[in-house]
């Protein structure tokens, strides 16, 4: 009987746990949305829309690229082994030509920090209001 409490108990905290990791990759998707420019580049911006496309404009407001976009948390991400759990979520851009995935570093609602899979270093981007 002990055994069976052990294992209803694992089993519950698994699912709760999937749930909050869930919880907090919507938070992300409704956080992500806006228009966002990057540091040191004021003239260039990237919109990330309700219905999960990024679109990124030039400094003539021209668009230079679209792609679907979506935040997860579960690993395999592009072909890595990725960190999982609350505190691990990856922004991936997905368009005819290519898949790119992104670590994201910080996410609130005025900054943007993202990792480049396989590169070091990182891009940061301010909300415009």
């Amino acid at each position: 009987m002990k055994r069976i409490g052990q294992f209803v108990f694992v089993a519950l905290s698994l699912l709760a746990l999937t749930s909050f990791i869930s919880n907090i990759s919507q938070q992300e998707d409704g956080l992500i949305v806006g228009t966002w420019i990057p540091e040191g580049s004021p003239t260039h911006r990237m919109v990330f829309s309700k219905s999960g496309v990024l679109t990124e404009y030039n400094e003539n407001n021209v668009v230079y690229s679209s792609s679907n976009f979506k935040i997860a948390t579960t690993s395999p991400q592009c072909g890595f082994e990725v960190e999982v759990g609350p505190l691990f979520s990856y922004l991936i851009l997905e368009n005819e030509n290519e898949i790119i995935c992104y670590e994201i570093l910080t996410l609130n609602a005025e900054y943007l920090a993202l990792r480049t899979f396989g590169h070091g270093g990182q891009n940061r981007y301010y909300r415009q209001n």
